[in-house]
């Protein structure tokens, strides 16, 4: 049988959980947590083979769960389950420690046999898969960056600079308020919310660039 510690902000979720994975006969839930502390806390004290996390959490994401096992070099494997395919996510989760990535939609039989593998050190988010997702993400900023106009364009590049709005309309000799309004337009388009996700994306498109020999490296303010 293997241990698992389950962990998700939601009773209900959790206790569907328990009920399937019990039934296959392969696992056990040594233990339930919805929130980051409490499950740190949990699999310090249970040390389960196998911690399956949820990413949204009552007090933060899974990742910092997973973040906290490989950096106290904790006897447990995180698997992360989740109702999102995100990327980002899954590029994210390999860096602090993951063993997989599976969506809450999949069959019990799927998610028992990733509990099994993982259990036994196998890393179902290898290298490969990692390639993909980054590849999928770059082409997904890139499709986005290339709705804006030349002159949102040349906005999102002076914000990834670490221009401020006032600065943004001394370079381009215009209107604070125009650049405002250039602001909202792009943040809309582009599918973000905040001024440092648009400077991620620029940062990631010109990283890109910079790698296929388009622009030098010396491009600081």
């Amino acid at each position: 049988m293997i241990s698992v510690v389950l962990v998700d902000d939601h009773e209900m979720v959790r206790s569907g959980l328990r009920e399937v994975l019990e039934k296959s006969g392969k696992v056990v839930v040594v233990g339930e947590a919805g929130s980051v502390d409490d499950a740190i806390a949990l699999v310090r004290s249970r040390r389960p083979q196998v911690v399956v996390i949820d990413l949204r959490l009552l007090d933060g994401s899974g990742l910092t769960v997973c973040a906290a096992i490989k950096n106290e070099n904790l006897p447990s494997a995180p698997l992360v389950l989740t109702s999102f395919s995100d990327n980002e996510a899954i590029i994210e989760a390999a860096e602090v420690g993951a063993r997989g990535y599976i969506l809450k939609q999949a069959r019990t039989d799927v998610l028992v046999d990733a509990i099994t593998k993982v259990a036994n050190g196998a890393n179902l988010l290898d290298s490969a898969m990692v390639r993909r997702a980054g590849r999928r993400t770059e082409g997904e900023a890139g499709n986005r960056l290339d709705l804006l106009t030349k002159r949102e364009t040349a906005i999102v590049e002076l914000i990834a600079l670490g221009y401020s709005n006032r600065e943004i309309a001394g370079k381009l000799y215009l209107a604070e308020k125009t650049v405002k309004n250039y602001i909202t337009n792009l943040l809309s388009k582009l599918g973000v919310s905040r001024r440092t996700e648009v400077a991620a994306l620029a940062t990631r498109r010109n990283e890109q660039r910079r790698q296929r020999g388009e622009l030098p490296y010396d491009t600081g303010r």
